[in-house]
């Protein structure tokens, strides 16, 4: 049961600093409205890369501190973070294809089904 709290409670935190983080983004960049999601995407990622490599460095992989911060903060605030860390590991793991194909299913997938869901009650 806790890591379902760690999560959830990580999880808020990670959305609500997505929504500031976007609006802030907005109010400051006279830019397209994509591209507040395009940097909570980059942020994430930059995030979950920093603090994948300090949990592993210090060896808290089993600590509580993976699912709040990891799983729960940056799955909050961006699921790309989560697509580009398991992207990662599978080129870690030799599996380049298998991100590749990966990678392209996710967006071209939920492209569709996003026009689709979007479809249905037009």
């Amino acid at each position: 049961m806790i890591p379902v709290l760690l999560v959830g409670l990580g999880g808020a935190f990670g959305s609500i600093s997505r929504y500031l983080t976007s609006v802030a983004v907005h109010r400051f960049f006279s830019a397209p409205f994509y591209l507040g999601t395009f940097a909570v995407n980059i942020l994430g990622c930059f995030l979950a890369g920093i603090l994948i490599a300090v949990i592993e460095k210090q060896e808290w992989g089993n600590s509580h501190l993976r699912w709040l911060l990891i799983t729960g903060f940056c799955g909050g605030f961006t699921t790309f973070s989560a697509m580009s860390l398991e992207s990662l590991t599978l080129i870690k793991s030799g599996r380049v294809w298998e991100c590749l194909a990966f990678n392209i299913a996710s967006i071209l997938l939920g492209l569709l089904v996003v026009f689709v869901g979007s479809s249905l009650l037009r």
